[in-house]
């Protein structure tokens, strides 16, 4: 039952917003700490395969709950007998559309000239990126607090 009430939420879409922009901080990072390394190529997470993962399950929470004839009137069902699951026909959970491979770093394209020691480096891009990221998984994880407080109220009946 809490599971169904976390799966009808947005908790489980936060929870990989924060995980990405966990990963996708410690690769800006490790771009920063290479930052004066000869041959070093900026990495970093696509963001937009991201987004279009993010867009896809939104898509899927939304759609419509599908339930079966079978079960009309689930109180009166026959002793035994389950009722079918509430849930739209998207997955049980969000690891068919966060696969791994989003997680995993890529080499960034230049957004600069590359220098005579082979790095492609942008400290003022990185920083830039750094602080885009932190700004984005504090307003991620703010609202899986607020999402659970509200959901704390709900099961303490306090207002």
């Amino acid at each position: 039952m809490i599971e169904s009430l976390f799966q009808s939420t947005t908790i489980p879409l936060l929870e990989q917003v924060a995980t990405f922009t966990e990963r996708r901080q410690e690769v800006l990072a490790g771009n920063i700490a290479n930052i004066n390394t000869d041959d070093y190529r900026m990495r970093d997470l696509d963001v937009n395969k991201f987004q279009a993962a993010l867009r896809t399950a939104v898509e899927r929470l939304h759609q419509p709950r599908q339930t079966q004839s079978a079960y009309p009137s689930y109180p009166f069902a026959s002793p035994g007998v389950s009722p079918p699951a509430a849930g739209g026909s998207g997955p049980k959970d969000l690891s068919e559309i966060f696969t791994p491979k989003l997680f995993e770093a890529i080499e960034a394209p230049p957004e600069n000239l590359t220098f005579q020691d082979g790095n492609n480096r942008s400290i003022e891009q990185q920083i830039m990126e750094v602080t885009k990221n932190a700004m984005l998984q504090s307003y991620a994880v703010q609202i899986i607090n607020s999402q659970m407080s509200l959901l704390e109220h709900v099961i303490t009946e306090r207002v």
